[in-house]
């Protein structure tokens, strides 16, 4: 499934009409997906994906909204740690080990 393409007016149009307050969480999830425009408020929609997956989201996790709707829709597993940490650009991976704190 290809992602959907919106002028930012139309993505802007859909956003102050709050058209995800009659939605649920896997609804607002999968349409904002769907588009590469944020079409909702960062936090709704946000809340929405972990709520759906029930798990923490990271924000790096964004980049690829093609994996998050596989993992939505079923077709794809939940990303290892490892995968997860794969999207962090190098100069911003910082691990501690929390045994030491």
């Amino acid at each position: 499934m290809n992602q959907g393409i919106l002028t930012t007016e139309q993505a802007v149009n859909l956003s102050k009409s709050e058209f995800w307050s009659k939605m649920d969480n896997y609804e607002i999830a999968l349409f904002q997906l769907s588009f590469e425009q944020l079409c909702m408020p960062w936090e709704i929609f946000h809340e929405a994906v972990e709520k759906t997956l029930g798990r923490e989201v990271y924000n790096d996790e964004f980049q690829n909204f093609n994996n998050l709707r596989e993992e939505l829709l079923g077709n794809k597993s939940t990303p290892t740690r490892a995968e997860i940490l794969a999207l962090i650009p190098s100069e911003d991976l910082f691990i501690f080990n929390q045994k030491e704190f």
